[in-house]
C-alpha cells in the first residue's frame, strides 16, 4: 500500500504578527541604515536577538512579542532555519520569566525605573496646574492624567475612542462614551461598548457593568468644564478627529517626565494603592469591574510589591520634593528611612531652620549645604556641586531657574525625580534663609552658572554622585 506523503500546514501570519513586523521595521530603519522592509530579518537574523534583548526601552512582554513574531516569520520562509528554535526558545524562557515575576508581584526591569506612585503622579498633577491656562494640549494632558489617578484607570483605547454624550438614546452601542448628565445632581458615567474586554465571560453576561459611575467630585466638576471650554465631540480631540494611542502615550510621558511610563503602569500603580487601602474581596472585585478584567488579573499582573528600599534613590528625592511642600508623612517618611540629611534640608528650605542648617554643617554635609547655598544664586556654591559629584543637584537648580537644558539632561540620563524636585523647589517661596558664612568663595572662584547641560558626566556618576550617601 503507498505511503500517503503528508503535507505541512503553514503557520498563521496574522494581523498581530504583521502590526509586530512593521513596528519593528520602523525602529530598525530609523536606528540602522540600509534597512531594507521585504528583507531586514533575513538580513539581520544573526543580530536581532540580542538587538531586541539588549533594549533597555523595551518591556519584557514587547520583547517575547517581536521574538515569536521573527520565529513565526523564519518558519514561514523555511521551516528547516535554526534561528527559528533560537528566537522561540528566547521568547519562551521571557515568558516564564515573566509568570514567575506575576506569580511574586516583582518589577521587571523597566517598571523599576518607570514605576510611579500615584502619591507622585497626584504631585504631578498639582505641579501642571498652572500650565493649563488657554493652551488646549496641556489642558489635555490634564485631564488625562486627572482620569486616569481619580477613577479606576481603563485601558488606553477608551480614552482615546470615547465620545461624550448628552442623551442616554443617543448611545449606538457600538461607541465609547463619557456621559454627561445633570437629572438633580450632576454626574458622570463611563459607557464602555467595546473594548477588550467586552467578549470576556463576566463582561458579556452582565451588560450594566459597560456603565462606570464617577464619584470623584473634583474630576467630575472638571470633566464638566472641559466640555463647556471646549466643546467637542470626541473626549480627546484635535482637528476634529480623535487623537491616537500613541499622543496619549506622548501626554503621559510629559506631564509626569517619565520618559518611558506607561497606561498599564497607571493601572499597576492604582491597582497597588487600592489594595493596600481596601483589604476585603467585595472592594477588590468592585474595582476589578471598574477597570475592566478579573480579580485574579489584577492579583497576578498588576498588583506589584514595590521594595522602596530597592528604589531609594527615585523614592527619597521624590519624598523629599513633597516634604518640601510642608507634607507632614513625607517628612517623617525621610527620618524612618534615616535619610536624616535630607530631612534636615527639608527644614532648612521649608522653614528656615537655623538648628537643621548648624546640624548640616556639623555633619559637613557640603552637598546639600551647596545646594542652600546654590539656590540663593551662590555661583561658587553651584560650582562647587559640579566639581563634586553632585551634578543632579545642580541641574534641579536650573530646572527650577527655568532651564530647558538642564530638565533634558536630567530626563536623558534617567533623573526624572530630580526634574519633579526642580519644579517644587520652583514653586517655593524666596529664600530669606543665612548663607554659611561665604565658605564657597573660598572653595572656588570662578563658576560656569550657565552650564549648557552637554554630556559630560554621562550620568556616570551612578544615581546623583556623593547624593548616594544621603
Amino acid at each position: 500500500m503507498p505511503t500517503i506523503k503528508k503535507t505541512r500546514k503553514t503557520p498563521d501570519w496574522t494581523d498581530q504578527h504583521k502590526k509586530k513586523y512593521d513596528w519593528l521595521y520602523n525602529w530598525m530603519s530609523l536606528n540602522y541604515d540600509n534597512i531594507d522592509k521585504n528583507t531586514f530579518i533575513d538580513d539581520n537574523k544573526r543580530d536581532l536577538l540580542t538587538i531586541i534583548e539588549k533594549n533597555e526601552n523595551w518591556g519584557n512582554s514587547s520583547k517575547q512579542s517581536l521574538l515569536f513574531m521573527i520565529s513565526r516569520y523564519l518558519d514561514i520562509k523555511n521551516n528547516k532555519d535554526r534561528y527559528i528554535k533560537l528566537y522561540a526558545q528566547a521568547a519562551y524562557d521571557l515568558k516564564k520569566e515573566m509568570e514567575s515575576n506575576e506569580k511574586t508581584n516583582q518589577l521587571d526591569d523597566k517598571e523599576i525605573k518607570n514605576h510611579r506612585s500615584i502619591e507622585y503622579l497626584n504631585n504631578c498633577l498639582e505641579l501642571h496646574k498652572q500650565k493649563m491656562d488657554n493652551n488646549l494640549n496641556e489642558h489635555y494632558k490634564h485631564l488625562l492624567l486627572f482620569m486616569l489617578i481619580k477613577q479606576p484607570p481603563l485601558r488606553t483605547s477608551f480614552y482615546s475612542s470615547a465620545k461624550f454624550l448628552r442623551l442616554l438614546t443617543s448611545n449606538n452601542k457600538t461607541d465609547n462614551y463619557v456621559y454627561i448628565t445633570r437629572k438633580g445632581k450632576l454626574k458622570i458615567y463611563y459607557i464602555v461598548n467595546h473594548d477588550k474586554a467586552s467578549n470576556y465571560k463576566t463582561f458579556a453576561m452582565d451588560k450594566q457593568l459597560s456603565k462606570i459611575q464617577l464619584h470623584d467630585e473634583e474630576l467630575i466638576k472638571f470633566i464638566n468644564e472641559s466640555f463647556n471650554k471646549y466643546p467637542r465631540t470626541y473626549l480627546f480631540e484635535i482637528n476634529n478627529k480623535n487623537v491616537s494611542d500613541s499622543t496619549l502615550l506622548n501626554w503621559l510621558r510629559d506631564i509626569t517626565k517619565t520618559p518611558l511610563i506607561n497606561f498599564d503602569m497607571i493601572r499597576s500603580a492604582y491597582v497597588t494603592y487600592y489594595y493596600e487601602h481596601n483589604k476585603t474581596y467585595d472592594k477588590r472585585e468592585d474595582l476589578a469591574n471598574k477597570m475592566r478584567h478579573s480579580v485574579d488579573t489584577a492579583s497576578k499582573n498588576y498588583l506589584k510589591i514595590t521594595n522602596l528600599e530597592e528604589m531609594t534613590q527615585d523614592e527619597r528625592i521624590k519624598n523629599f520634593a513633597i516634604s518640601l511642600e510642608r507634607s507632614e508623612p513625607h517628612y517623617q517618611w525621610l527620618l524612618k528611612k534615616g535619610f536624616y540629611e535630607l530631612a534636615a534640608l527639608s527644614d532648612v528650605l521649608a522653614y528656615h531652620n537655623r538648628k537643621a542648617l548648624a546640624w548640616l554643617k556639623r555633619r559637613k554635609s557640603y552637598i546639600l549645604l551647596a545646594v542652600n547655598e546654590a539656590l540663593e544664586d551662590d555661583k561658587a556654591a553651584f560650582d562647587f556641586l559640579m566639581r563634586n559629584k553632585g551634578e543632579v543637584w545642580a541641574a534641579a537648580i536650573q530646572v527650577c531657574n527655568g532651564s530647558d537644558k538642564a530638565e533634558a539632561w536630567l530626563m536623558k540620563y534617567n533623573f526624572p525625580h530630580f526634574v519633579f524636585l526642580g519644579q517644587v523647589l520652583g514653586n517655593m517661596e524666596p529664600p530669606t534663609r543665612n548663607s554659611w558664612f561665604g565658605w564657597f568663595d573660598s572653595y572656588s572662584s570662578s563658576s560656569d552658572y550657565s552650564s549648557d547641560w552637554g554630556d559630560f558626566g554621562g550620568g556616570s556618576f551612578g544615581g546623583g554622585g556623593s547624593e548616594g550617601s544621603y
